[in-house]
């Protein structure tokens, strides 16, 4: 009799599966996990399905799944060649008016696919997308060699054959096979022979090639059911799994059944995944797996009852209770050898075996108990062990823990001794010293053998335990919140916790061996090595199985819950070959703000780029211990960061310029890393200011920058003092302007006739007049000078003078003539400017040229204005005018030159370049009167002069 199965789980308990009808499985050399459905195709990435499809798809079902130059190939129901592309499907080639109807398989070979069929042989050649049919041979089955390439089948026409080198040949013929019987076939490689199988009245025949005979030679089958359809096998070092339609069926290397599971479950395809996870996938049932760490399921006749506690007996045997009042007896090979119905069908709580008496105590869950005598049979009650949370075998006794109280039964007392009144939950006996241990609700409690009580605390506060086991001196307690610890010398510290790699720290019990610690909590159970300091193994729950308890039986650790008794081989756990290193983390994409990248081949940010995510997943089965994560980014630090359990990405808002390495490592439950790391290296590319050559550019600029400010400062030194010199020159120039105005002003004529009328009014006893003129002379005189040392004076000091002037002009040229000054309102004559000496010449031309050669009344009128932002002086007179002026002078044939006038003419230049002061002059006839028209000078002086 088989005693134990693996305990396989459904995909569907961790994820939500597409579908419950699967005809084919592959892992791709990413290690995804693609499903062939009847709703279409699915690649599994270890924690989600995503479906691949396309419009042009004509059926969902597909078969025959091949990875060829990374895409996956089939074929579906209605024909067509399809083939993975990014993230969807492709249809290659249409394939039905060759198949008409029937299914292919997908056979690659280098670059050229082989497509065999019930319709016949074709081929696809992947580079030039072009499909050719070779023969229209009936194929049955076929086999592909994985190392040499070569494809073997098997035709209706019983002929053996093999394709090599692109070359058919025909390699036997068998003997004649019925039509029927031929649709079974199925080629093999069994540890390296290649075998052929078919239905011969209704069962298998398994014949074994010879290749020096170069026939088929029948062997030995196992006998099996009728209508037996084997889909798939899995060979194995001693063993193959072979996927029918009854199950999966395990056999030896001579073909003997080892083991029948999944009974009544059409398996459709079994294969092995690079972690060592065995895949199941189902015609009805969904995948299911079996993880490398699994549990075995041990075989009892149990009718809707589960395990509910065990015990052993001696070396080798135990028993176990179940939740109907059943106790089995299992042997060293968890046989079922006897089998005891109790009085009560309640369920077993509790279990201890006296070795002293050879009794069984055994506690049920309705308050009744019973004593077993294992040699006789009997049963008794003892119904003061009903309903018990704890027995624990003590020297000269043992213990009894309910809700309510912990009781002491000695042998040599009737009545049990009451230790505390209060709920105890777990005991331990350590028989070395003499001590056990009591675990209550609140606390926990040492005592020696005199029942003398020590409180066991940590850091200070109690300790709240849940289970015990020993290794060498000390204790090792298996507690509530904090892990396990362990207790020695009255002295507790901690041993194992999350931050160990600990899967929880609640404990739900704890066994030991000599080199290993068994740790079961929620999560699963763990083995740590005493010798490592680490743990080396996980194991996940199954489907709805609550585990409780641990036994250590033999070479097997049993496990109770709610359901079924599960074991765990401890030679196997133990043995050399621990856990496989965590996969390496695969790239899924990076994202940034403007762009996904799916590789990170030549990858450049921006300088100013912010948030690059970067998102990773360790390939492979994740059931409910997703992986953590370790990085260290180059540039920034060699210290490694560990990423919480099951963050799949990284986020990094700003990083400087520069070249980065970033490794990204995988840790599984055991705290185990990937031997290599997933490498992504990219840069962040450098502003253009800190590149050197913008520093250079810089540099260079302001190299210029500074040749050209200092030539710029040169030249404006220089014209700053080409322009002090100008304009030293050219007030020199003013000055000498002034100066000739002085003399002009000053001529002999204008002295000599003014001293000659001071000398009449002498003579004529005149003194009044002759002083009054003198005194007039004399201020004029004195003004001209004062005058003559500055640019500019007010208009009232020009009037003033301008007045002395014509007063004595009235004298010089001995004839009288009328004059008129008008000045506006509005001017301001303190405050206003005008240049020195500016406007006496054009008064003196006026009474020279004008009015000296007039007859009759002659009249001089000046008139000041204000205009917006200038003075309009006008002076008028009624002499002969401009051109009568001028013939005169040719006819007397001189050639007077007004000095004054040109002066002024000169520094009216000067002051409109140097200042910008835009002095005007015109003068033009006063009236239309050929013989004296008389002359009008207007001058326009602008305000603001300084």
């Amino acid at each position: 009799m088989v005693s134990q199965e693996p305990a396989a789980i459904s995909l569907g308990s961790f994820y939500q599966q597409p579908d419950l009808t699967y005809y084919d499985a592959l892992e791709d050399k990413n290690k995804n996990i693609w499903l062939s459905s009847d709703n279409g195709l699915y690649k599994f990435t270890g924690t989600n399905f995503q479906e691949y499809f396309t419009s042009a798809q004509k059926s969902n079902a597909f078969f025959s799944l091949k990875e060829v130059n990374q895409s996956v190939w089939m074929v579906n129901l209605y024909g067509q060649l399809l083939k993975t592309q990014k993230d969807s499907l492709q249809v290659v080639a249409n394939l039905s008016p060759y198949l008409k109807g029937k299914l292919a398989e997908i056979y690659p070979v280098k670059n050229k696919l082989y497509l065999t069929s019930q319709a016949g042989l074709l081929t696809y050649d992947c580079n030039q997308d072009k499909l050719l049919q070779l023969n229209t041979e009936s194929i049955l089955a076929t086999w592909q060699d994985p190392k040499t390439q070569a494809i073997y089948y098997f035709n209706d026409r019983n002929e053996f054959k093999r394709i090599s080198a692109e070359k058919i040949e025909t390699l036997t013929t068998l003997i004649s096979i019925s039509s029927t019987e031929k649709l079974h076939s199925r080629i093999y490689n069994f540890w390296d022979e290649i075998y052929l199988s078919y239905v011969e009245n209704n069962r298998a025949v398994l014949s074994k090639w010879n290749a020096q005979t170069s026939k088929f030679e029948k062997i030995k089958f196992f006998d099996k059911d009728e209508d037996l359809r084997i889909y798939s096998y899995l060979s194995l070092e001693d063993h193959i799994l072979l996927a029918t339609n009854r199950g999966v069926l395990q056999l030896d290397r001579n073909f003997k059944l080892i083991e029948h599971s999944f009974k009544d479950v059409a398996v459709s395809k079994i294969f092995k995944d690079f972690q060592d996870n065995t895949w199941i996938t189902t015609l009805k049932n969904g995948v299911f797996v079996i993880p490398q760490n699994h549990f075995l399921k041990v075989k009892l006749p149990l009718a809707e009852e589960s395990v509910t506690t065990f015990t052993q007996l001696d070396y080798n045997k135990a028993v176990i209770g179940t939740s109907k009042g059943k106790l089995l007896w299992l042997d060293q090979n968890l046989e079922v050898v006897k089998e005891i119905q109790l009085p009560d069908h309640q369920p077993v709580t509790q279990l201890l075996y006296r070795d002293e008496q050879q009794e069984l105590l055994i506690s049920l869950e309705n308050l009744s108990a019973y004593r077993f005598n294992l040699n006789n049979n009997q049963i008794q009650n003892f119904q003061e062990l009903g309903s018990s949370k704890a027995l624990t075998a003590v020297k000269n006794g043992f213990l009894h823990l309910t809700y309510r109280a912990a009781f002491y039964y000695a042998d040599n007392s009737e009545e049990p001794q009451i230790l505390k009144d209060k709920r105890a939950v777990n005991a331990f006996y350590n028989s070395a010293t003499e001590t056990f241990f009591i675990a209550y609700i609140d606390e926990l409690i040492a005592y020696d053998k005199d029942l003398n009580e020590t409180k066991i605390t940590y850091q200070n506060q109690p300790v709240l335990a849940t289970s015990f086991t020993l290794n060498d001196d000390q204790l090792l307690i298996g507690t509530r919140q904090q892990g396990v610890l362990a207790y020695k010398n009255r002295t507790t510290k901690s041993y194992l916790t999350t931050a160990k790699n600990l899967s929880h720290n609640s404990i739900l019990d704890v066994a030991s061996s000599s080199q290993e610690l068994f740790i079961l909590t929620k999560e699963g159970l763990q083995i740590y090595d005493f010798q490592l300091k680490k743990i080396t193994k996980n194991f996940s729950y199954i489907d709805k199985v609550d585990l409780k308890k641990l036994l250590i039986f033999q070479d097997q650790l049993l496990i109770a819950g709610n359901k079924d008794l599960l074991a765990v081989n401890l030679s196997e756990a133990s043995s050399a070959q621990k856990n496989k290193l965590p996969p390496t983390p695969i790239l899924q994409k990076i994202t940034t703000e403007d762009a996904t990248y799916t590789s990170a081949e030549n990858l450049k940010f921006k300088p100013d780029q912010k948030n690059i995510q970067i998102t990773y997943q360790a390939p492979g089965l994740q059931l409910g211990q997703a992986y953590r994560y370790k990085y260290r980014l180059s540039n920034l630090s060699d210290h490694w960061e560990e990423t919480l359990t099951g963050l799949t990405s990284l986020i990094f808002t700003y990083l400087p310029s520069g070249n980065y390495d970033l490794e990204i490592k995988t840790i599984d439950a055991t705290g185990t890393e990937s031997e290599e790391s997933l490498c992504i290296t990219f840069e962040i590319e450098t502003p253009f200011y800190r590149e050197l050559w913008f520093y250079l550019l810089v540099i260079v600029l302001i190299l210029v920058l500074i040749l050209v400010g200092f030539k710029v400062l040169l030249n404006r030194k220089n014209k700053k003092q080409q322009k002090k010199l100008l304009q030293l020159e050219h007030q020199s120039k003013i000055n000498e302007l002034r100066l000739e105005n002085i003399r002009s002003q000053m001529n002999p004529h204008f002295i000599f006739n003014a001293l000659n009328a001071i000398q009449d009014y002498i003579l004529s006893n005149e003194k009044k007049l002759a002083s009054s003129y003198l005194v007039k002379f004399s201020r004029l005189i004195r003004m001209y000078l004062e005058h003559s040392q500055k640019n500019f004076i007010s208009l009232a000091e020009e009037l003033e003078a301008l007045k002395l002037y014509i007063e004595l002009e009235k004298i010089r040229i001995e004839e009288s003539f009328d004059f008129s000054l008008e000045v506006s309102e509005k001017i301001q004559l303190n405050h206003i400017k005008v240049p020195s000496l500016f406007i006496q010449p054009y008064v003196e031309n006026a009474i020279k040229h004008g009015l000296l050669h007039k007859k009759g009344a002659k009249q001089l009128k000046i008139s000041f204005e204000q205009k917006e932002d200038f003075i309009c002086c006008k002076i008028e007179d009624n002499g002969i005018g401009v051109e009568n002026a001028q013939r005169i002078n040719r006819r007397q044939l001189t050639k007077h030159k007004s000095f004054a006038l040109d002066a002024n003419e000169e520094r009216i230049h000067l002051y409109n370049r140097l200042k910008d002061y835009n002095i005007e002059v015109s003068l033009k006839n006063a009236v239309e009167d050929e013989e004296n028209p008389g002359t009008l000078v207007t001058l326009k002086i602008p305000i603001n002069l300084k």
